[in-house]
């Protein structure tokens, strides 16, 4: 029962009603709704609960005041039912609205700020990524929409299909650049899929 609080939560919300009028009746009633929730979802509920708390407590109290910073604390702990791209995310987030620089309306949940925060970045990493490669934004987006797997990438030969429209030429003088030697366009070709392959394993969010 130590460790991280969402993993024990759930024995507290069973409700037992003794009934001493009755011995064909069992003597407690378990709530199944409760029951029936995945682990997930149960820790999804508990770090909105932290984090409507968190804001709520914000507002009344500001940011110094001994209650925020326990329920920062204890919201910060509930992270962790998030995989770690999400708990960056969540972090910002938080800094962001210490900062002011992001404001929250009342019915906005964390997973809705998470889930905007990863789209706003993955929309600038993709920018990025065919800025650098001299590739085609809206190209890029149709091909990656295409795949469901990276080992389905190449499937009928669709990678190299779309490497086929990439300006190589281009892209063998930026490597060369950055080299300082010589990058033939057989080994450009070949950094551009290793980039693509990498770029698109990280979710399009890391080039």
């Amino acid at each position: 029962f130590h460790g991280s609080p969402f993993h024990w939560r759930p024995l507290e919300l069973f409700e037992i009603v003794i009934n001493p009028t009755s011995s064909d009746i069992p003597p407690y009633d378990i709530d199944i709704s409760i029951v029936s929730k995945s682990p997930e979802k149960i820790n999804y509920d508990y770090m909105e609960s932290n984090f409507t708390k968190y804001i709520k407590e914000l507002q009344l109290s500001g940011p110094d005041s001994d209650v925020v910073v326990n329920v920062l604390n204890t919201l910060r702990q509930s992270f962790a039912s998030l995989n770690q791209e999400d708990q960056k995310l969540a972090n910002i987030i938080i800094h962001d609205i210490q900062s002011g620089n992001l404001i929250i309306s009342e019915d906005t949940t964390m997973i809705d700020i998470i889930n905007e925060y990863r789209s706003s970045k993955r929309d600038k990493a993709i920018h990025d990524f065919c800025q650098k490669w001299f590739i085609d934004e809206n190209k890029f987006n149709r091909f990656v929409s295409e795949y469901t797997s990276l080992d389905e990438i190449n499937e009928y030969g669709k990678l190299d299909k779309f490497i086929e429209s990439v300006d190589i030429t281009k892209v063998s003088e930026y490597l060369s650049d950055k080299y300082c030697k010589n990058v033939s366009p057989f080994k450009a070709t070949r950094d551009l899929r290793k980039a693509i392959q990498s770029f698109m394993a990280s979710g399009c969010l890391e080039s």
